[in-house]
């Protein structure tokens, strides 16, 4: 309906319009989610982040208590800024990066050059992860696993590198039935070509070009 209507509307109330989307989204179904007690996700979301070397895992749900954070000079965020205040919720310590750089497979371990970044850490399930460090802050390397076994032993292996130069190639899991089965590369090298990396089968794959203009 709304695209239809859009058609007829110039510049001026096309951007009226989005201001009044972003109000409603933004403001009044977060407060009405909360006073009438209406809580979508009944799922657990599970954040990884990095901080100072070391990989920490976050679970939060709905009844989490936050607060915004007001950043007055990021005003063109899209999306806004909250903070935990919980004081008893904690995140859990998963991997400490010196454990992979001084793994004594020197073919499998974190080398001084590779660096790791978040959106390069993936989880495969509660106990298994993959992390794809970048050879300078720029070149995606061949893939860490890191598997904890039930007695908090970790094993760890190396994936087959990419094919070719990935430079901070986007990236995004594919999933079958619920279980990730390939992880996506988007572009990072001259053609724009895309590159999928099979979990099972430990190879990669052209997976087709972005549009000559993607940015």
């Amino acid at each position: 309906c709304w695209s239809v209507i859009s058609e007829f509307l110039n510049v001026q109330d096309l951007l009226q319009l989005n201001r009044v989307s972003k109000k409603f989204y933004d403001e009044v179904v977060p407060l009405l989610m909360r006073n009438r007690q209406m809580f979508p996700s009944i799922t657990i979301e599970t954040h990884l982040f990095s901080r100072r070397g070391v990989i920490y895992m976050v679970d939060f749900n709905n009844y989490v208590r936050l607060e915004m954070v007001d950043f007055e000079e990021d005003e063109w965020r899209h999306d806004n800024q909250y903070r935990i205040v919980d004081k008893n919720f904690k995140p859990v310590k998963l991997i400490d990066l010196k454990d992979l750089s001084h793994y004594p497979d020197e073919a499998i371990k974190l080398q001084r050059e590779e660096e790791v970044l978040s959106q390069y850490i993936i989880m495969l399930n509660r106990l298994k992860f993959i992390i794809f460090p970048l050879k300078g802050a720029l070149k995606v390397q061949a893939g860490i696993i890191v598997e904890f076994r039930k007695d908090g032993a970790m094993e760890v292996k190396r994936t087959s590198p990419p094919p070719i130069d990935l430079l901070k190639s986007g990236v995004q899991v594919q999933k079958k039935n619920g279980v990730i089965t390939d992880i996506m590369f988007l572009a990072g090298n001259e053609q724009k070509m895309c590159h999928l990396y099979n979990l099972a089968r430990d190879d990669w794959r052209e997976a087709g070009a972005l549009p000559q203009f993607h940015l």
